[in-house]
């Protein structure tokens, strides 16, 4: 398992992540994982599913509402870059970052796969 780690305003946490899909619309998903003395346990969920707003394959929205250490923690570990596209959904605005996904399918090959037989159902 690979760890990162995320700088919050309290303190530094370590975490892994997963590939998953958003079941509603088959769009990619990134979720936090922490490690306790009982094994992972989640942390966070990186992207925000969005249905009503546009994407791009390997695209995802950032969940700055909930993690406003989300774009620095990508880019600082290089796992997406920023498309300058943004989406609104309540009163948040959340950004569009292109995910590598060759760097996500290292760090989760079984999830990646699964991704990659959906992506091409992205609505």
């Amino acid at each position: 398992m690979n760890y990162f780690t995320l700088k919050t305003e309290f303190k530094e946490v370590m975490v892994s992540l997963t590939v998953e899909c958003y079941t509603a619309n088959n769009r990619l998903a990134v979720q936090l994982w922490v490690e306790d003395e009982d094994g992972p346990e989640p942390f966070s969920l990186l992207t925000v599913n969005l249905p009503d707003a546009p994407i791009i394959k390997n695209g995802a929205y950032l969940d700055t509402n909930n993690l406003k250490y989300a774009e620095e923690f990508v880019c600082q570990h290089g796992l997406a870059t920023k498309t300058g596209t943004y989406a609104s959904s309540g009163y948040c605005t959340y950004p569009l970052y292109t995910f590598d996904m060759e760097q996500l399918k290292k760090l989760d090959p079984v999830g990646y796969e699964a991704y990659e037989r959906k992506a091409d159902d992205i609505q």
